[in-house]
């Protein structure tokens, strides 16, 4: 998703606002799940998704734990994708992380679904997530 589009979209859900069922407007936006795309987790060969006992949790549709690396010496931008219980999986790719990485720093929560997990695939591919922004008034 360009950054133009993805600007666009998170002004306009601060912008919803909900008309209850008295005719009255409520001024909180609703929780909504903004879709950043769709990405290879980086590294994924090298963390602890390949251990078959976290391997054999990442089914499609599968939640994942998206935070920010802030002291990353790699990269400044990096963005760790792990599994509920914290084991790490990777990160977002150095291309694809300028945006969630800016997004975490200011307090935006994100997820990840797991889209695809193919074992014969390139390494670099084997894991794909959805990764979402939540905005809104009850954010994770």
């Amino acid at each position: 998703m360009e950054r133009r589009t993805f600007l666009k979209l998170a002004g306009m859900a601060t912008l919803l606002r909900i008309i209850n069922p008295d005719g009255n407007v409520v001024d909180s936006a609703p929780n909504v799940d903004i879709s950043l795309g769709e990405f290879p987790v980086a590294g994924f060969q090298y963390h602890e998704g390949m251990r078959s006992s976290v391997l054999s949790q990442l089914q499609e549709g599968v939640r994942l734990v998206v935070k920010r690396d802030r002291n990353n010496p790699h990269d400044p931008c990096a963005v760790m994708i792990l599994t509920e219980r914290h084991e790490m999986l990777g990160y977002l790719p150095r291309r694809n992380n300028m945006i969630p990485a800016s997004l975490a720093d200011q307090g935006i929560a994100m997820s990840a679904r797991v889209v695809t997990l193919d074992a014969s695939a390139e390494p670099w591919e084997r894991l794909r997530v959805s990764l979402m922004c939540q905005v809104g008034d009850k954010q994770a």
